[in-house]
């Protein structure tokens, strides 16, 4: 019997030419990224999905597509030229055909991967069958124009990148006239997820914090300071606004949910002090909430979160993300914690650079430093300075309660090297400041956005409970010549007030638009009997079951903890019970305390609920 010589045959027949799979995959590579950021910004625009990238994902998906397309491509390149009768036209569009369609059937979250992937393989084979009979037209018309998609990426890398420059240096040159004669500059250290009870400075018995410990010493060291929630975005969002969560959530600016941004109706101190002259910059190293999504890079002439490294390049795109995601290809890329992040020696060397290009200038710096936020991966000699480093991954959440004290002690000496190792380079950012003159009038705070829970109260982690565990954190305040050295204020405080601290201290006028109390009366009097009432609720968190705080409230005044949890009411010694562990609603004490605590938490959730307008006072305590 003759061989066919059908249109099938025909094709199989033709040689695919070099060239042609390095062709189309830059055209792939760009088709690619154009669909999966417009699937991006739809989810972002529309259903309240965070991007997880910055501006320069515009470049950066693109010429990551084209790594990836392009090292399949090699690979046929290479099987072509070995085998140039078997490497079909229709195994070519196939295989270059399966990387695209596999990067955008990963998108989709709920289709798990592998479903994914055999229906990606699935719609490759049936398209390359259906356009290997068109080989030829297709083939001169990519190898023609590929110059195109190729001139888009490079158009997209220089505007983004020129326009970004160009911008921040015209808005930093214009606040040249602004700025008024010799105001003092911020910097803002925020140490994520690390709790008071684990720093040297406050009494721990491992010396974590040696550094921290010598600047309070010449400065002011809250002994007892609170935040305003037990998570990172209303904790933060706090410490810009002023504003408690359920202030918040009065005023119709969002619900302090997970997923919720930061709303424009509320100004932040950034946009206060940039709007009066300062040079604004932000560093964070927690993308989870303090990203651009999150709407705290308002007010920043500079804003740095997701920052561009190799590891981040090659993984911006999904099908990068999803070749790169193994732990193991992490740690053999250097980033074992995760691609996108970046530790306080990073941030700092960023920070510094900046500063460096706005002297002269008054500046307002927020940095957020996530080396002690699980996984943790202190590095040497921290990783093991105070006990042996355990071989799994560090993240308290992992931890389940009665898996055995050892167990958790090992984790959290790891926890604690995270500590030491950001005291030890906050200290040595500070010192190149200081020789550089950059502290000669700078206010530095370093503070925290909430604690962790290591097996107390049956829990780890955090976001999970009102205790002290959570809700208590370091502060610190440090300026060359405004506050006389060794002061502790021992009354408690609510980071709520660092807004109005903040604005006080360098004299720009606040106009009511950031709430809260300056913080300076308890340094002007250290010892004074003010009754403070620093709160922390959260009234949308309870999405999965470890979030079972719901509607819930902690209110500290008058020396006692009072938290109403899960319809549960409990009051702790302030003074005498810093763990919360004896519980004293049913003493005498408790019983004739809890009124008062009733009727603020009462209050509170009435006003709550009312969304007629803002409490721009403290909430009275009877």
């Amino acid at each position: 019997m003759n061989e066919s010589s059908g249109p099938d045959s025909a094709v199989s027949a033709t040689r695919v030419p070099l060239t042609f799979p390095f062709a189309l995959a830059v055209w792939l590579a760009v088709i690619a990224a154009v669909l999966e950021l417009a699937y991006r910004t739809a989810g972002f625009i529309w259903f309240g999905q965070m991007f997880r990238a910055g501006l320069d994902a515009i470049w950066m998906v693109p010429i990551s597509n084209l790594i990836w397309f392009g090292a399949t491509a090699a690979v046929l390149a290479f099987g072509i030229r070995r085998w140039p009768q078997r490497v079909s036209p229709q195994i070519v569009l196939t295989v270059l055909g399966f990387v695209l369609f596999a990067g955008l059937a990963w998108l989709n979250p709920s289709i798990h991967k592998k479903a994914a992937t055999i229906l990606a393989l699935g719609i490759a084979v049936q398209a390359g069958r259906m356009a290997a009979p068109r080989f030829s037209a297709i083939d001169r018309w990519v190898r023609k124009s590929f110059w195109w998609p190729i001139g888009a990426m490079i158009v997209a890398l220089i505007g983004v990148n020129g326009g970004r420059w160009g911008l921040e240096r015209s808005r930093i040159a214009s606040l040249q006239e602004q700025a008024s004669s010799g105001p003092t500059s911020v910097l803002l250290l925020v140490l994520d997820t690390v709790r008071a009870f684990n720093l040297g400075l406050y009494g721990y018995d491992k010396q974590t914090t040696p550094n921290l410990g010598r600047w309070a010493l010449q400065g002011v060291r809250f002994d007892r300071a609170f935040v305003t929630a037990p998570w990172t975005f209303p904790s933060h969002a706090a410490m810009f606004t002023g504003r408690f969560p359920f202030e918040m959530r009065m005023a119709g600016l969002h619900d302090v949910g997970w997923k919720h941004r930061l709303s424009k109706e509320s100004p932040t101190l950034a946009e206060v002090l940039s709007a009066n002259g300062y040079a604004t910059g932000g560093f964070v190293g927690n993308l989870a909430y303090t990203s651009w999504e999150y709407g705290f890079n308002r007010g920043f002439i500079h804003y740095e979160d997701y920052k561009v490294t190799l590891q981040t390049f090659l993984s911006s795109s999904i099908i990068g993300r999803r070749i790169t995601e193994p732990a193991s290809i992490r740690r053999l890329m250097g980033s074992p914690a995760g691609l996108n992040r970046r530790s306080v020696t990073q941030i700092n060397e960023s920070v510094f650079s900046w500063l460096e290009g706005v002297k002269g200038r008054p500046f307002f710096v927020f940095v957020n430093l996530f080396d002690a936020h699980g996984p943790l991966f202190p590095p040497p000699p921290f990783d093991t300075l105070f006990g042996p480093r355990n071989p799994r991954t560090f993240v308290s959440s992992d931890l389940e309660f009665g898996e055995g004290a050892a167990e958790t002690r090992e984790r959290m000496s790891s926890y604690d090297g995270a500590i030491a190792f950001m005291d030890q380079e906050i200290d040595l950012l500070l010192k190149k400041m200081q020789q550089r003159g950059l502290l000669d009038n700078t206010l530095v705070i370093v503070t925290s956005d909430h604690g962790e829970h290591w097996g107390e109260h049956n829990r780890f982690s955090h976001g999970n409970s009102f205790y002290r565990q959570l809700l208590q954190v370091p502060l610190v305040f440090w300026h060359a010549s405004r506050f006389p050295a060794g002061t502790v204020v021992k009354e408690p405080v609510s980071l709520r007030d660092l807004p109005s601290t903040i604005l006080e201290i360098t004299g720009v006028p606040n106009s009511g638009r950031l709430l809260g109390t300056s913080l300076t009366r308890h340094i002007d009097a250290p010892e004074s009997s003010w009754q403070g009432e620093p709160h922390s609720m959260s009234p949308i968190v309870a999405s999965t079951a470890r979030l079972d705080i719901t509607k819930s409230v902690s209110v500290i005044a008058r020396g006692m903890h009072y938290v109403r949890a899960a319809g549960k009411e409990e009051l702790y010694d302030l003074e005498n019970d810093p763990f919360d562990t004896l519980n004293l609603v049913a003493t005498p004490v408790g019983l004739a305390a809890l009124p008062a605590f009733r009727f603020t938490v009462d209050s509170i959730k009435k006003s709550g609920n009312t969304r007629s307008g803002v409490m721009t006072s403290r909430v009275a305590f009877p």
